[in-house]
């Protein structure tokens, strides 16, 4: 079958990955160097767009003058990121997806892509962090390196952010008997507050979703999940439609 339009296109920006050719960017970060192109980087992210534009925001609110240096040297510093999650992030920007080549637990190693991609705004890749996050921790909760997750993904997300963190307290309650043998499962308990407390909470909270009940709605064909009674009107989660009649509606 011969390529579409799209599977050629995404073959042959593959062929720019780090490469010399049309490059007018640079991503640096530790010791490392990565060839990249401004029209790449923006069309990922929002965050990129302003690097390379000159406008980023922190630097009109601090000094009122919409320009930041790398729009001109091309030069693009990644500060407090680790340097091997930095290269597999700029290989998705080319290939529409990354693995683990650099020997560091799948689980911790997601976890911080994930972090990465959110610090930069990078929303595809944080989707695709996310479920192989969720993959990794689905099969390997039982190993040490479960635990330096669940401390990476407190250390590193939003409290608003629960993409990660609902991950962990599903699969931690889940197995939360074995999970209670293990001491340091228990000194991790001690140590991270937050997730204790969510812990405690996230038993009953879990029964009352369960309990829920799913309604796709016919306005955006999305599915909510909803307490909903009969003559009780409810707004959508993503159209923020309000109707009434849900009932006719559910999945």
């Amino acid at each position: 079958m011969a390529e579409t339009a799209t599977e050629g296109f995404v073959t042959a920006l593959k062929g720019y990955h780090n490469s010399a050719t049309f490059s007018d960017a640079v991503i640096r970060c530790g010791n490392k160097e990565f060839k990249t192109h401004r029209l790449v980087l923006s069309s990922h992210s929002g965050f990129f767009v302003k690097m390379c534009t000159g406008k980023h925001i922190l630097w009109v609110r601090l000094t009122g003058v919409p320009y930041f240096q790398e729009s001109e040297t091309g030069i693009i510093t990644l500060e407090e990121a680790d340097e091997r999650v930095v290269e597999a992030m700029v290989y998705f920007l080319y290939h529409f997806d990354y693995s683990n080549t650099q020997g560091i637990s799948s689980m911790v190693f997601n976890a911080q892509m994930y972090s990465l991609a959110d610090r930069y705004m990078i929303a595809a890749l944080k989707h695709i962090a996310k479920e192989k996050f969720e993959t990794a921790i689905k099969t390997g909760w039982a190993m040490d390196d479960f635990l330096l997750a669940i401390t990476d993904v407190y250390e590193s997300t939003p409290e608003d952010d629960r993409g990660l963190r609902d991950l962990v307290l599903d699969v931690s309650h889940t197995n939360l008997g074995k999970l209670l043998e293990n001491a340091r499962f228990q000194e991790l308990l001690r140590d991270t507050p937050r997730f204790a407390a969510e812990m405690v909470s996230y038993g009953p909270e879990k029964s009352r979703r369960d309990a829920a009940e799913r309604y796709r709605c016919p306005s955006c064909t999305k599915v909510n999940i909803l307490e909903w009674q009969r003559g009780s009107y409810f707004y959508c989660a993503h159209c923020n439609s309000r109707r009434s009649d849900w009932g006719s509606y559910q999945v």
